[in-house]
């Protein structure tokens, strides 16, 4: 999710800023592995469930959850190869999609990890505003905004995404909803909760009932989840999330999948092995790596 909110001044500008500053990255120690359950797929849209309710599901997630802490590092199947990697000038432009209540400063590391390694352009967005009360089909305007004007400057047919927490689930939103498919080729997303986090229990605003388990906004996006249409989807998350609650709320249908045993939620943004996988998915270096990755397996 992020850090406290920052209050912005009235009158909060139509369209997201885009920030090209180039950051130094953190340094970090933490290895990877990939494992992790996700909860059941789910039905057509009801209101969203009570705390109650929700503990029951959150009680099996943490189960789950347990169990993928003590498997990290097993085998996992090998998808499918994608298509080898882009020569680095012809790679697509990215653009970098915060979470609740952060700014373009959060994703520096990555924006810097990705400069570093030869991608050219890397853009930010500054989602507004970014406490989630605008709504998660809101932002998502924002996102297809930003990408639309990124694809005009330089050009390209298509562009990757690169988002974070909230900012994964408002990206998936454009791509499932928004007619986001055609503009985008390599879609990552960073602990995302895509099915929920208990969490947003403790918010009241639009975006964080969107974001409770069984939300009719979850509930409908599960409709005809892992359908791509062609983008090539990437999840990267932590079983060690405290943010995204139960922490395989992040993993999709029909992505690759990668977990990492990161201690807390911000430093997935910080840890080297998760931005080496960012790079990797980027320049579908990941298809070439038995037993790394691979599609989650399905009830």
């Amino acid at each position: 999710m992020g850090r406290p909110p920052r209050h912005r001044e009235a009158g909060w500008p139509s369209m997201p800023r885009l920030h090209g500053s180039q950051a130094e990255r953190p340094p970090g120690c933490l290895s990877g592995g990939d494992t992790g359950i996700l909860p059941g797929r789910m039905g057509s849209p009801s209101p969203a469930a009570p705390p109650a309710k929700a503990l029951g599901r959150f009680k099996r997630g943490v189960l789950g959850t347990l169990a993928s802490v003590f498997s990290l590092g097993c085998a996992a199947t090998l998808p499918p190869a994608l298509p080898p990697a882009l020569p680095a000038e012809r790679r697509p432009p990215v653009l970098l999609v915060h979470g609740i209540d952060d700014d373009h400063r959060t994703l520096a590391p990555v924006k810097a990890h990705l400069l570093a390694r030869g991608f050219s352009d890397v853009e930010a967005i500054d989602l507004v505003p970014n406490d989630g009360s605008a709504g998660i089909p809101a932002l998502a305007e924002q996102v297809r905004d930003a990408a639309l004007a990124l694809r005009a400057r330089t050009g390209a047919e298509r562009v990757d995404v690169v988002a974070f927490s909230m900012g994964s689930l408002v990206t998936r939103y454009w791509l499932m909803r928004g007619g986001g498919q055609a503009a985008v080729r390599r879609f990552v997303s960073i602990s995302g909760p895509h099915h929920g986090t208990l969490l947003a229990f403790f918010r009241a605003n639009e975006g964080a009932r969107q974001m409770r388990p069984d939300s009719p906004l979850l509930r409908d996006l599960a409709r005809d989840e892992g359908e791509w249409g062609g983008v090539e989807a990437v999840s990267l998350w932590t079983p060690l999330d405290l943010m995204i609650v139960p922490p395989a709320s992040s993993r999709l249908r029909g992505a690759r999948h990668r977990a990492f045993p990161v201690v807390a939620h911000p430093l997935m943004l910080h840890d080297p092995r998760v931005l080496d996988a960012v790079t990797d998915a980027l320049s579908g270096a990941h298809a070439q790596v038995p037993g790394i990755w691979s599609y989650p397996d399905w009830p």
